[in-house]
């Protein structure tokens, strides 16, 4: 018989999105101004020269569709770490108006819309994100569990930190997280 477990949180941290949490990005290869950008979008460079650099190669007509997704993308990952959430999301769904099954921009619009305080629309892109197979599923659990928390379900919210932390084992953020709950047996 499974015992139900009663969840306490002792802070709640959900109206600061962890940056890390927001690090996925569509890698576009070569050179140029979409190369800049996604290199920015991994944490390689200033935020506001890899910004520029994506508003530059999206300007540029000769993108291909998959490239000009892929810069939306990491523009989005950028403005995401800038905070500026609207601007995220404005760009994860251009993203997603070319390729409507890209992960990395359902999972990264999820991040965004829980850093907005818009808990269930972004627990919807993060489980259709993860579905889809985004690159590192450990940060679509982890802000899961930021919108569940942000939703009054602790119990769902623990469930996914600690689906982070067993993805990912070596990364903190999903352990701090953890460590705010008590775990006792329902009375």
């Amino acid at each position: 018989m499974k015992q139900a477990l009663r969840l306490a949180a002792a802070v709640f941290a959900a109206s600061i999105v962890c940056p890390a949490s927001a690090e996925a990005a569509v890698l576009v290869l070569g050179s140029g101004d979409a190369a800049l950008c996604s290199r920015a979008a991994l944490g390689d460079g200033a935020a506001s020269n890899g910004v520029r650099a994506c508003d530059a190669a999206l300007r540029d007509d000769s993108l291909t569709a998959r490239d000009r997704a892929a810069t939306f993308v990491n523009r989005g990952v950028l403005e995401l770490r800038s905070r500026d959430f609207d601007r995220a999301v404005r760009d994860f769904d251009a993203a997603l108006r070319i390729n409507p099954r890209l992960g990395e921009a359902l999972v990264n619009r999820g991040a965004a819309r829980v850093g907005q305080h818009r808990y269930a629309d972004g627990l919807r892109d993060l489980e259709r994100g993860t579905e889809l197979g985004a690159a590192e599923p450990e940060k679509a659990w982890f802000n899961r569990g930021l919108a569940h928390e942000g939703l009054g379900d602790l119990q769902a919210a623990y469930r996914a930190y600690r689906r982070a932390a067993e993805l990912r084992p070596d990364w903190d953020a999903p352990q701090r997280e953890l460590a705010r709950f008590t775990v006792r047996p329902a009375q």
